[in-house]
């Protein structure tokens, strides 16, 4: 099926108000001198006691994709104050059987209304030997965190199709860095590349 779109000027009724920006300094979480934090993204869970949840990489500073483990960091003061970064147990860098260092990785968490959880979607890293970088081995991963036991899940993957409708094999397919949208319904829509 082909879908056609049109697209049209946007009419503004009245210009838009400008806005003044400001920046507000907040605590930073500072890095090592073997670590740098990479990607790090924060979810905001609503309620009576709000919630500031980021995760971030353990990146060494010797490469682009050097990922280790996942940390995170919470924040009760809309981020005031964070607590010491500690590693999610789930989202550590493993090593397989055929001697493949796999490390998830471009995580976005997000809180998901529907089930009153946060998800966080991406991809996993692989590393040969645990070292030289092999993208076709990446798959979409994620995980899921309750904010009322503050606990993570087990690392999971999507299953994919073996073929695209063309017939093409899929592969390394990957939701990293994706923001995902959930339908009313609480049904979820997530990029995969």
């Amino acid at each position: 099926m082909i879908i056609l779109m049109m697209l049209l000027p946007i009419v503004w009724a009245q210009a838009p108000e400008s806005i003044e920006l400001s920046f507000e300094p907040l605590t930073p979480i500072e890095g090592s001198a073997k670590w740098d934090w990479w990607q790090a993204r924060t979810a905001y869970v609503p309620g009576e006691t709000p919630l500031w949840l980021t995760t971030m990489s353990e990146t060494g500073q010797q490469g682009a994709h050097d990922f280790h483990d996942v940390y995170q960091s919470l924040s009760r003061d809309a981020g005031q104050t964070w607590s010491e970064p500690q590693v999610v147990p789930s989202l550590k860098r493993i090593t397989t059987e055929e001697r493949f260092e796999v490390s998830p990785g471009d995580l976005w968490p997000k809180w998901h209304a529907k089930n009153g959880k946060i998800l966080a979607t991406g991809k996993t890293f692989n590393f040969e030997k645990g070292v030289k970088e092999r993208r076709e081995r990446e798959r979409v991963s994620y995980v899921v965190f309750d904010p009322q036991s503050l606990e993570w899940g087990p690392l999971q993957f999507l299953e994919m199709p073996e073929q695209d409708a063309s017939g093409s094999p899929i592969i390394a397919a990957n939701a990293g860095c994706n923001q995902w949208v959930a339908l009313p319904d609480g049904d979820v829509l997530l990029p995969i590349r």
